[in-house]
């Protein structure tokens, strides 16, 4: 069962998608995937960011896991790293970061972060015959990102257990 959401999120309708949550549409917990995954699955431009800030924008966040308890940003790791073209693949990281400091530094079951995946990913690649695609650019500088996205959330979480500490709280 998809919601109304979704099949507007899949087919990249940004008008659509604005209309419905400005009449208060939301996504389904009894759909397989949510609607972010829904903007992103689809082989247009991967992910129209348009429709990404709209959900975000609404108040609305990604809740999707994958088979291994990973999160939106797993999934789009591991498109990547199969090849899948994502032309704003920094920018969708960004707005993701922005929105859910939580799901980059969030673990899968077998202790992969996002930035782990797209390290693992290259290591995997140099295996192939076809050395020159494992270390582009785009790599590099999405590993970077990555690993800035990361540095802040955990430097900000450091902060706040500081802070309770100081205040006695529990942590």
């Amino acid at each position: 069962v998809q919601s109304i959401l979704s099949l507007a999120c899949m087919h990249q309708t940004h008008e659509v998608v604005s209309l419905l949550l400005s009449k208060g549409a939301r996504d389904s917990k009894l759909e397989e995937h949510d609607c972010f995954i829904a903007a992103m699955n689809r082989g247009h431009d991967f992910a129209n960011l348009r429709v990404l800030r709209y959900l975000y924008n609404a108040g609305l966040e990604s809740w999707y896991r994958t088979n291994d308890q990973g999160g939106l940003l797993h999934f789009v790791m591991s498109e990547f790293a199969e090849g899948k073209h994502i032309p704003n693949i920094q920018t969708t990281v960004e707005l993701v970061a922005e929105h859910q400091p939580d799901i980059v530094t969030l673990s899968d079951r077998r202790g992969h972060t996002p930035l782990s995946l797209l390290i693992e990913g290259m290591y995997d690649d140099v295996d192939s015959d076809d050395d020159e695609t494992v270390y582009t650019r785009d790599r590099i500088n999405l590993a970077k990102q990555l690993s800035e996205c990361e540095r802040k959330v955990r430097a900000a979480d450091r902060g706040i257990r500081a802070r309770s500490l100081k205040l006695g709280w529990p942590v």
